[in-house]
């Protein structure tokens, strides 16, 4: 007999950090237009956490394409260069809070927590600057400079937000 791959809480788990990415892209932090806050990258980033990288990955995959086609009115076509930024997000969590880290150590889970929000910054900074140059056109250098600040605030968000997760849940389902 094959043995599954996945556990059904863990698929259970999964579908619910889909969800919530989809809900959580739809609420937005307008700091001045056009630009803004997301926190649909909370939930990829602790189903990593929770789930490891591998489920992390297909998260981050199949939230992607589910927000962008459920948003009535989304611009241009489909461009899958931004379902492979939300796989990393999903991916690289898992591999930097592993099952066997000791999670009572608080100084060694909030660096950790800390190399995480860091990484989210850098990959989404750099990598979907990259795929709005390519796809909107304009100079890659102009998205970095005019996606800094709003960011940075959320990798702040993003850190507070790891680690009241991280503290309060003690399980993981790996």
């Amino acid at each position: 007999m094959k043995k599954n791959r996945f556990t059904t809480t863990q698929l259970a788990i999964a579908g619910l950090m889909i969800a919530l990415t989809v809900i959580l892209s739809y609420q937005n932090i307008y700091l001045f237009p056009p630009r803004r806050i997301t926190l649909r990258f909370i939930p990829m980033l602790f189903s990593g956490i929770l789930l490891g990288p591998t489920l992390g990955t297909i998260i981050g995959g199949a939230s992607d394409p589910l927000i962008y086609f459920m948003t009535l009115g989304s611009p241009g076509m489909y461009f899958p260069g931004y379902m492979l930024t939300n796989m990393i997000m999903g991916f690289f969590p898992g591999l930097i809070i592993r099952k066997d880290t000791n999670r009572d150590n608080k100084l060694f889970l909030t660096l950790r927590v800390a190399l995480i929000s860091i990484t989210s910054f850098l990959v989404t900074i750099f990598l979907d600057s990259f795929w709005l140059s390519v796809t909107r056109g304009k100079g890659f250098w102009y998205y970095v400079a005019s996606r800094t600040l709003p960011n940075l605030i959320q990798m702040g968000i993003t850190f507070v937000a790891l680690l009241v997760l991280t503290t309060r849940i003690k399980k993981t389902y790996r």
